[in-house]
């Protein structure tokens, strides 16, 4: 009688050795990447929008120093010097708003067109990463804007007060 156990040639691999890279019930791997994701030109952009964020905040901080400079400021030179210096502040950060919030549309346009790509789908790891990257960052923005239209308005006001007390 022939001993099955043992006989080698019955066997063309072992059972740990197939092709079929990892579980069965997974189905088929593909080793893929971050960058075959698409993930790594995607945080480039994220960095981007964030280097855009530290700029507002830097001129949110120029804009709140020369408020509290203009108050202490008598001479009606100096004081227009600050609210020129102001203004040029202000047009800059609805330049910089308007960037960050067309890079934040072209993101979300990437990800709805990156869910076509194979292991990206809708509820995916990938997919979930980059919505819940965007959403962080359209919530970021949407605080910074807060932000800065309080500060606006808290400027206009001191100033209408000041002009009325004068007047």
């Amino acid at each position: 009688m022939n001993d099955l156990l043992n006989d080698d040639d019955n066997f063309d691999a072992p059972r740990h050795q197939n092709n079929r890279n990892g579980d069965v019930e997974m189905g088929t791997q593909i080793p893929m990447n971050s960058g075959e994701l698409g993930l790594d030109d995607f945080f480039k952009k994220v960095q981007q929008i964030e280097k855009q964020y530290e700029r507002l905040n830097e001129l949110l901080q120029k804009l709140q120093d020369a408020h509290e400079e203009s108050k202490a400021v008598t001479k009606a030179s100096a004081m227009k010097a600050i609210k020129q210096r102001m203004e040029k502040d202000v047009d800059e950060v609805g330049k910089i708003a308007r960037v960050i919030k067309s890079k934040i549309e072209e993101l979300d346009k990437e990800n709805l067109a990156n869910r076509n790509k194979p292991g990206c789908g809708k509820g995916s790891a990938v997919d979930r990463s980059r919505t819940a990257t965007t959403v962080s960052l359209k919530k970021k923005f949407k605080d910074k804007m807060a932000e800065f239209q309080t500060l606006r308005e808290n400027i206009h006001h001191e100033y209408r007060e000041v002009v009325e007390s004068d007047g």
